[in-house]
């Protein structure tokens, strides 16, 4: 089963562009999934804020861009939950999970879809297209104030994005070698 997954991924990763980044290159896989989990749960607490003080300014453009963030944080979150269904995945091949065939299963479902990481990574391409359009007609003192820290929170997802993909891809090799 392991061995079908990860031959099924083999070209999910070409979807993460090898990009400078100030992390360094020893963090492993758990480390780097808890850093993308952390920053998720920063992001989305930020977005509620957000909405919240834009639905209290009555700001039609701004409430219309943060639906758009908010179709980017979904796209986000349901990459994470690919990366914890491989977390699963990794924890199984090296023997430290004790879950039944039937959970693990259901919990590593995700990478049993075939092109789920590609689906979702042309969402996000899409999702961030539209928002940087958007981001013209949102008022400046708004985009400044209220959006600054939620537009930080996704570019900080983007690039904790690339070291966990790069981390996926080296556990995913070592799964590779031990299946063969």
């Amino acid at each position: 089963m392991i061995l079908a997954l990860v031959c099924s991924h083999a070209l999910i990763l070409a979807s993460f562009e090898a990009s400078p980044t100030l992390r360094p290159s020893s963090r492993n896989f758990d480390e780097s999934l808890d850093e993308f989990t952390a920053i998720e749960t920063n992001r989305t607490t930020l977005i509620k804020k957000a909405v919240a003080m834009a639905s209290d300014l009555k700001s039609n453009e701004t409430l219309r861009f943060l639906k758009v963030v908010e179709q980017a944080n979904e796209v986000l979150v349901n990459i994470r939950r690919y990366f914890d269904a491989g977390r699963v995945m990794f924890d199984v091949n090296e023997g430290k999970s004790n879950l039944t065939e039937t959970e693990v299963i259901a919990k590593t479902q995700l990478l049993q879809e075939e092109k789920f990481m590609n689906i979702q990574m042309h969402k996000l391409r899409a999702i961030y297209k539209t928002m940087y359009a958007q981001m013209e007609d949102v008022p400046k003192e708004e985009l400044n104030m209220l959006l600054r820290p939620v537009i930080d929170a996704l570019t900080q997802s983007d690039q904790a994005l690339t070291p966990l993909g790069q981390s996926f891809q080296i556990e995913l090799d070592k799964v590779e070698k031990t299946s063969i």
